[in-house]
């Protein structure tokens, strides 16, 4: 977890003052896994927006042009559902 502001020494730390990383940015070149029962397949796309882990973000695929949304799982991999 990341601060959200600076935090005075002896402060008490509250969740609210908190927040996730960023593990995905826009534009970052990220693996895209598509997953339906027991098939996955591995491709590579754009963000289009930044994500943090559990975030549904579009993601342009690099093959096809298409944008899918998916969740962000770890830092650079985004998970789509067929």
């Amino acid at each position: 977890m990341l601060a959200k502001r600076t935090i005075a020494g002896a402060t008490v730390i509250t969740p609210q003052m908190l927040q996730a990383p960023k593990l995905v940015k826009r534009g970052q070149r990220v693996t895209v896994i598509a997953e339906s029962g027991p098939l996955s397949i591995r491709s590579v796309g754009k963000a289009l927006a930044d994500g943090k882990s559990g975030d549904t973000i579009r993601v342009r695929a690099e093959g096809s042009q298409r944008v899918v949304d998916g969740i962000v799982v770890s830092p650079g991999v985004i998970k789509v559902t067929l």
